[in-house]
């Protein structure tokens, strides 16, 4: 724990004038000099700064704030605020000379001898607490199991776009203005004046990008020698409630004075009783619901005689792209469905923790389990949490929902931008719904007495957020429902290594669900050996698939294609020099998109025309390799001209409302052949398709990672499941150049346990998870010899504790080049811990954390630890 605590500043600060501004609402602090923000969060306390002695202070309280370092702080509660102070508040604190959002954690006494150097919050900037002790708890342990600051977790929770800071800006003061023009400064400090204009106010980053070779350093320099002065102001949030003014009937007008006022207006008497009827109602909604847009003068006219009110109403948007759907009533549940409903529900009434993992068969009837335990929990006053991969996040799997539960439910994704989530996220924190489905973000949603936690579809990588904030959607909804006494349910099909194995082990209870509904048959799986068949469509479509789909089409049936690639073509080369067109800022080939005659970049988004000739050597005629959706669509249209072929991936859903419209058209059967990466994999319910052609299963297995097997596996199960859900049995075909391969065999045989039980052993030998816990270290830079430097430096560090036998059984692998060494022009190293228990690696972790990175020199090069990591490119 840290201390916000005053330290000895630089400078004449006792003789600074400080002046406070108010400009339309902000609060501009202007100073003369002052010491840039100290990076131990100290500075001169105001009793020091005008010489006062020192004075008892109030209560004291623990502060998160939101920087990336890792200690709480604590600061002094002024009286006038103490009484909005609590737990879950954001707070305005002094750190430095500037003012950064805080969170309250609790009030607690600091170590006596920093007492009287604690510094005053300035400000409260909620009304209500925006999380609560309980959710304190799971940021705790998030910021302790991630090694991650506690602030940035607490940021990472809440809703984007909400916190404000001071922003600093420098312009010149009449010092500067003579140096300006003399020749008493040499170097960047008098480039950073001369490019600074003589009344321009301008940030401290901007100045510092005009200006070659110019550092921090020197900035700092110029305001402690009063060449600079600074102006600070207090930044506004990006998203805030949204207002809206509604009309409302006036109560207690009796209906003789009401007659008398509308005696000869029937358009006001009009609106009145259209007001009545659906107020609150604003502007717009009356236009639409009168049809005559001129209602304004009777508006005003009925307000003068005091008929109707003018109200402010917070409104939120409607995070939904389609109607509500018509209401559906529950089904009979089948018999496996009935086990883990009379396993799951006395733990519900009892309101205790319970964790399950649901292994069901694609077409088992999972959704319809998690919506009666759902209206259990509800039916209690309890909210739920129902987390889905955000591929899965489809229109579909949420109108099953709304069909059955109506308008008690919200949704959370990507497709929402930082305004409709803030709206979102107020409206489950007022409590106006009991029920959100989300992608991973969704785990923070602010219920009040959480009942239940659904993953569906467990094993997804998306869960794992990669990059800031790295946690795991999956295990923080396991601590989550502990720590309210809920119930967690993992579903799954082809479930993760890891949880198969505690569910084995007894640490969660085990439900399946081995059969589909009303019995229908799983889908036949067949395997097209392409070593075998060296005739093919494209060089990708061999005859027995197109003849399989040539028959579905005769027959009235859909089909569903499946190849994890979009674009073209996936690489293009000269056929004369061998040269490849490559990403200029990724270690990674451009893929051809025909469509838009471009060559792009799937990692950085970088894009290059497609040449007409080789830039290196002029042959014109080059060639592409490699298969993407976008070939595949062509080549049907070619081979099938009737079909009606369409293509979901993310070339053609990415604008807002094209998904909902493709998933419709398609479950209209307006679409006969449906192409897609796996966005068509999960989440889909298609009564109508009865093929699914997997047309290169071998794709992910050569990856350098030690999941790629069980992803394989994974992948090609849930994507054959999308096939026979109807009434008419499914039929999958596999091609692939390696059907010899355990991934590929087990999944034609859709044998979960036959997989697991042949890659455990190789797992159990390397130690590698579900036999032992991982922490990752990665290393990103500009600079590909400083990057691996640093690695280095780090990983020696590392192997001298390990030398110490403090850590036992702790294994270090690496540093080494990561598998993609360069995205977005950064270089990427990384090293992995590994352990066959947690306590020595997390100790370890830690050292690494306060010993080595806090007392490394400072380089441009960023450091990311990574618990349990997913993702090994």
């Amino acid at each position: 724990m840290g201390w916000a605590f005053c330290g000895e500043a630089s400078g004449d600060t006792a003789s600074s004038p400080l002046f406070l501004v108010h400009i339309a609402g902000l609060i501009v602090k202007q100073e003369n000099l002052f010491q840039e923000m100290a990076e131990n969060a100290s500075a001169s306390s105001k009793s020091e700064q005008h010489g006062e002695s020192e004075k008892p202070i109030g209560p004291t309280g623990e502060i998160a704030l939101d920087l990336p370092i890792y200690d709480t702080y604590h600061y002094v509660i002024p009286e006038a605020l103490q009484e909005r102070v609590k737990t879950g508040v954001r707070v305005l604190a002094p750190v430095g000379q500037r003012l950064i959002t805080g969170y309250f954690l609790r009030y607690s006494a600091p170590p006596a001898e920093v007492e009287q150097r604690l510094r005053e919050i300035d400000d409260v900037l909620d009304e209500e607490p925006l999380f609560d002790e309980t959710t304190l708890g799971l940021f705790e342990f998030a910021a302790d199991y991630l090694f991650y600051p506690i602030g940035e977790v607490i940021r990472g929770a809440l809703p984007a776009g909400i916190n404000v800071e001071s922003k600093q800006s420098v312009y010149l003061s009449d010092t500067g203005l003579m140096a300006r023009s003399g020749a008493a400064l040499r170097g960047p400090r008098a480039r950073l004046l001369s490019a600074l204009l003589p009344g321009e106010v301008l940030p401290r980053q901007a100045l510092l990008e005009r200006v070659r070779g110019a550092r921090a350093h020197h900035l700092r320099e110029l305001i402690r020698d009063g060449f600079l002065l600074v102006q600070e102001a207090i930044s506004q949030p990006r998203v805030k409630g949204r207002i809206q003014r509604q009309y409302k009937v006036v109560d207690g007008v009796s209906l003789a004075r009401r007659e008398v006022l509308l005696q000869r207006a029937p358009r006001q008497n009009e609106l009145w009783e259209a007001i009545r009827e659906y107020g609150p109602i604003s502007l717009a909604q009356l236009r639409a619901l009168i049809g005559d847009v001129d209602i304004r003068d009777a508006l005003r006219q009925m307000l003068k005689k005091g008929l109707i009110d003018l109200i402010e109403v917070e409104v939120s948007s409607d995070p939904f792209f389609e109607p509500m759907p018509e209401p559906s009533k529950p089904f009979p549940p089948t018999e496996d469905q009935q086990k883990v409903l009379a396993s799951v529900i006395p733990g519900i009434d009892e309101r205790i923790f319970q964790p399950f993992l649901l292994h069901g068969v694609t077409g088992s009837g999972k959704t319809e389990v998690y919506l009666q335990l759902i209206e259990r929990v509800m039916a209690q006053d309890r909210q739920a949490i129902v987390l889905v991969p955000e591929i899965s996040l489809t229109p579909q799997f949420v109108g099953h929902f709304r069909r059955r539960l109506g308008d008690q439910l919200t949704v959370l994704h990507s497709g929402l931008n930082e305004q409709e989530r803030y709206d979102q996220w107020w409206r489950i924190k007022r409590g106006e719904v009991p029920l959100v489905i989300g992608a991973r973000s969704a785990i923070f949603a602010p219920f009040r007495d959480l009942g239940m936690v659904i993953v569906d579809e467990e094993q997804e990588t998306s869960y794992k957020q990669e990059g800031r904030f790295p946690y795991h959607a999956r295990s923080l909804a396991l601590m989550r429902a502990k720590l309210c006494d809920a119930t967690v349910i993992l579903g799954s099909a082809t479930p993760a290594m890891e949880s198969y194995a505690n569910a084995q082990l007894g640490r969660w209870g085990y439900l399946s669900m081995p059969k589909r509904i009303l019995d229908r048959p799983m889908p036949s799986v067949e395997v097209i050996d392409l070593r075998k068949t060296p005739e093919r469509i494209g060089g990708m479509i061999s005859p027995a698939l197109l003849e399989a789909l040539a028959e579905n089409l005769k027959q009235g049936d859909q089909s569903i294609l499946f190849l994890n690639r979009r674009g073209y073509h996936t690489t293009v080369l000269c056929p004369n020099c061998g040269i490849t067109f490559r990403c200029k800022n990724c270690s990674i080939n451009l893929t051809h998109h025909r469509a838009q005659a471009v060559m792009l970049c799937h990692y950085c988004g970088y894009a290059e025309r497609y040449p007409a000739k080789c830039p290196s050597c002029g042959h014109r005629h080059l060639e592409n390799t490699g298969w993407g959706t976008e070939k595949v669509q062509e080549l049907l249209h070619h081979a099938l001209p009737d079909a009606r072929i369409d293509r979901m991936d993310r070339d053609t859903t990415s604008r807002k409302g094209t998904l909902e419209d493709l998933v419709g058209r398609f479950a209209k059967r307006e679409i006969d052949i449906l192409i897609g990466t796996q966005m068509i994999a999960k989440g889909h319910d298609f009564p109508g398709v009865t093929l699914v052609g997997v047309l290169l299963a071998d794709q992910g297995l050569n990856m350098p990672d030690f999941r790629s097997g069980e992803r394989t596996f994974q992948l090609l199960v849930q994507v054959a499941g999308r096939a026979g859900r109807g009434q008419t049995p499914g039929r999958v075909l596999i091609q692939t150049f390696n059907p010899e391969h355990p991934s590929l065999y087990f999944a034609l045989q859709q044998d979960y346990q036959g997989f697991y039980q042949c890659e455990a052993p190789f797992r159990r030998e390397a130690g590698y998870p579900p036999y032992g816990f991982l922490v990752g270290v990665r290393f990103e830079g500009s600079s590909a010899q400083e990057t691996e430097q640093v690695a280095y430096d780090v990983g020696q560090a590392l192997r001298q504790r390990l030398k110490t036998g403090k850590y036992p059984r702790v294994e270090l692998l690496g540093p080494a080049p990561a598998a993609l060494e360069r995205i977005k022009n950064r270089f990427r190293w990384q090293l992995l811990l590994k352990a066959p228990e947690r306590r020595s690696l997390h100790m370890l972790t830690w050292s690494l954390v306060r010993e080595v990175l806090a007392t490394m020199p400072r380089t441009e090069v960023k450091i990311l630890i990574d618990t349990d990591p997913v993702q090994m490119l």
